[in-house]
């Protein structure tokens, strides 16, 4: 896969542990992939921050590639 990718991982997630994120990112097949990490819980709660972290995050990544 060519697709440049983003990978939110919320590093309080009961459900996926790093280890598991780092096999997603290595399974999409692409070296063009952005993997930031996040205060949050799974689904972003209840750490309120999470879902608005990851939300800024998602922002940040289209406004670099698909600027105006």
């Amino acid at each position: 896969m060519r697709t440049p990718s983003l990978f939110v991982e919320l590093a309080g997630d009961a459900a996926c542990f790093p280890a598991d994120a780092k096999a997603m990112v290595a399974a999409l097949g692409t070296h063009d992939v952005d993997h930031p990490r996040v205060a949050g819980t799974h689904f972003g709660g209840p750490l309120r921050p999470g879902a608005g972290l990851a939300a800024a995050e998602i922002g940040e990544w289209l406004a670099e590639r698909f600027p105006e």
